[in-house]
């Protein structure tokens, strides 16, 4: 079993599961043998192996903590959040002066609730009990923060990000958060000053940039927009969206031309639909109705329910001439989404 623990320490996790294979066919009965298989399991995204012996481990030794933490943890990596808050549930029982144990079902809960786009105080609630354990985790503040931000409680999460500065100072992260409450506040000049600060603190958060070219474009600042995302894309040249949010910016300044490049990069990234949407705008822009009734309909190809390509589609063809087909779009973009028909 030593061996084993020796390989999952190193990544070699075939090696490792075979040890603590030998070591449970040795003793049946050894749980911790289960418990380090389980971690192998996990770390090799065996998920359901992995559960499986974290639950052997629990059967064996009832009141392992570690156990229910572990499978709780694998549990959320398969978004089964209900399992991982009971499992989670456990470890507080198990052991009630944990803020780990909050944490990680504050995490939980916050998981579901931005998987079905609810709000929900319950993890609010968890990292409250884990700043009451640990005042001075500023982690744990930076979670309750992005808790109240779900919950577009913006205020309050501007207070919990900004602790967590006092905490940490140099955690670009919180920079980020606090930039981004800011700027749902309505803010983007105090969403620039902290992202500022987050490029200071991590020169290479190719993110960072991205945020404080949102933050300018939201001030209609193009030119610093686009600097940048010009910027993110030189520290991560392979960030589609990168090149498809500048795409919007070139387009905002109506330099289409460069939007149309920026927009066919993104897509020979990925092939995604709204960056042939944003190209047909662009070429529409220019006048370029063929090539944008092109793009509208390649989008429609990958997403026949994407109303705005039909609408868009119907607006070129009309621009052409092309009337019975301009209506049959418009139609059909009316009837996925009733609202673009009273546009």
């Amino acid at each position: 079993n030593s061996r084993g623990y020796a390989y999952l320490n190193k990544g070699e996790y075939d090696l490792a599961i075979a040890d603590f294979s030998r070591a449970i066919d040795l003793d049946p009965g050894y749980a911790f043998a289960y418990w380090c298989r389980g971690r192998t399991y996990s770390d090799k995204g065996d998920y359901d192996l992995a559960i499986a012996d974290f639950s052997q481990t629990i059967a064996l030794n009832p009141g392992n903590a570690d156990a229910y933490s572990n499978r709780g943890y694998t549990y959320g990596l398969k978004r089964e959040y209900d399992l991982a808050i009971a499992d989670y549930s456990r470890v507080i029982v198990l052991t009630p002066g944990s803020a780990d144990a909050y944490k990680s079902r504050g995490n939980a809960y916050l998981q579901d609730a931005c998987l079905q786009n609810r709000k929900d105080r319950l993890a609010i609630a968890d990292y409250s009990q884990a700043l009451t354990r640990n005042p001075d985790d500023a982690g744990a503040y930076i979670l309750r923060g992005t808790a109240y931000f779900v919950n577009e409680e913006y205020d309050l999460a501007i207070a919990d990000y900004k602790k967590a500065l006092v905490l940490d100072l140099y955690s670009s992260f919180a920079c980020i958060n606090l930039g981004l409450a800011y700027r749902k506040k309505g803010d983007p000049d105090s969403a620039i000053a902290c992202y500022d600060l987050a490029i200071i603190r991590d020169p290479g958060d190719a993110g960072a940039y991205i945020h404080r070219g949102h933050a300018y474009a939201n001030k209609g600042e193009y030119e610093l927009a686009i600097a940048n995302y010009s910027q993110a894309i030189a520290l991560n040249p392979g960030d589609v969206n990168a090149y498809y949010i500048r795409g919007i910016a070139y387009s905002g300044k109506g330099e289409y031309d460069l939007a149309i490049a920026d927009f066919s990069q993104a897509i020979a990234l990925t092939g995604g639909v709204a960056a042939y949407g944003r190209r047909g705008i662009a070429h529409a822009s220019k006048g370029e109705f063929d090539l944008a009734i092109a793009d509208f309909s390649q989008a429609i190809a990958l997403n026949p329910g994407y109303a705005p390509a039909y609408r868009n589609r119907g607006l070129a063809h009309r621009q052409l001439g092309n009337e019975t087909l301009a209506d049959a779009d418009l139609q059909r973009a009316a009837e996925l989404d009733p609202e673009l028909g009273n546009l």
